[in-house]
């Protein structure tokens, strides 16, 4: 018996030297530990992938040589290079959004002349022409964007130009190319942001309102109310977030946004569609106060427009879940309610849509 016993002393020692489990549940531990420690060790590789992407005047390169006014009132300025360096600009910043890789070429975005004019501060036949130059470089590649529009005069479906898709080159000696895709796909809803006046036509007025602003208060001491930073920092970010999600960049433009967030009205209800644009930016929040009225406004407007006021707290818990997993989860939220309200247009027999909603957050479909 004794040897028996040191038999099996003997071989529960050869189990741990040679790093065997000793039972089931400790194998199961040990499995479920080297798959948790592979996902981090994806994720830390991920973040160590290097995000530098060549500059703008890398990937330009000697393409725009000829591009810089040699006579004329542009004579010495950059001319095109200052499109080229903002539609650049927003590239990278669409492309690390949505997290493209870095060796990605080109990008294509959805921007508009208007609000491109209004941050270059040149009128959008400048902005046409310096266009059509850095195609001619090989730099980027424009389309005028089509889509639908209810008329509410009349009941008709009209096309509309709703924008400009860019192509823009990424790497050097890449000329980007649009594709049917591109300029097929629906980059907003153009009836419901006319509706609300989220257009680029009133973006870019509200944005040479605030240059006006600025030069008429040169040499003053006072503060600017109203958008938050200076008028060329406010047209970037909306342009940016324009870029990201075609439509939105609006708060950029409200006067909140530089003020304390408590001024957000418990009876100031914003549209579903204004939360499925603006959803997303809460994750660039960082101050914790501001971020928790951002989201408790956003679930009260969520409950307003599904006239579900008593699930305010439902939806301010599935809002700080998305949030946990940052921008890309609460791009997931929202995307989920822009289908909710798809099918509450289309779907007449649809009579409790927070409960659909529900469900589908619950049963997710299988990938």
């Amino acid at each position: 018996m004794p040897e028996s016993i040191e038999t099996q002393e003997a071989a529960d020692e050869g189990q741990r030297i040679e790093g065997l489990p000793a039972t089931l549940e400790e194998a199961q531990r040990r499995l479920y530990a080297a798959r948790a420690a592979r996902v981090r060790i994806q994720q830390i590789g991920d973040d160590l992938t290097p995000a530098a992407r060549p500059s703008a005047d890398d990937v330009a390169g000697d393409r725009v040589a000829d591009l810089t006014p040699k006579r004329g009132r542009g004579a010495g300025t950059e001319g095109p290079v200052r499109l080229w360096r903002v539609l650049h600009l927003l590239a990278i910043y669409r492309a690390e959004r949505l997290r493209h890789h870095h060796s990605a070429t080109q990008e294509v975005l959805h921007s508009a002349a208007e609000l491109l004019a209004a941050a270059l501060r040149v009128c959008p036949r400048t902005v046409s022409r310096w266009t059509d130059a850095l195609e001619a470089a090989g730099l980027i590649e424009a389309r005028p964007h089509y889509a639908e529009d209810l008329d509410a005069s009349t009941g008709e479906v009209v096309t509309r130009v709703d924008g400009t898709v860019y192509a823009v080159a990424l790497q050097p000696g890449h000329t980007p190319r649009l594709t049917y895709g591109d300029l097929r796909h629906r980059y907003r809803d153009l009836t419901a942001d006319r509706a609300v006046g989220r257009t680029a036509f009133r973006y870019a007025k509200r944005i040479n309102a605030l240059w006006d602003e600025e030069k008429n208060m040169s040499g003053s001491t006072a503060s600017r109310q109203g958008a938050a930073g200076d008028p060329e920092q406010t047209a970037v970010r909306v342009l940016q977030q324009w870029a990201v999600t075609p439509g939105g960049g609006e708060d950029y433009l409200d006067p909140r946004y530089s003020v304390d967030p408590d001024i957000f009205c418990e009876n100031e209800k914003t549209s579903m569609q204004t939360v499925i644009y603006d959803l997303p930016l809460i994750a660039d929040e960082q101050d914790p106060d501001r971020r928790r009225v951002l989201v408790h406004h956003a679930a009260g407007s969520i409950a307003a427009a599904l006239n579900d006021d008593h699930s305010r707290a439902y939806y301010a818990g599935l809002i700080w879940q998305a949030l946990a997993q940052g921008w890309r989860g609460l791009q997931a939220l929202a995307a989920q309610l822009a289908r909710l309200e798809a099918d509450r247009r289309e779907w007449e027999g649809l009579r409790n849509p927070p409960a659909l909603l529900v469900a589908r957050l619950r049963y997710p479909p299988a990938v």
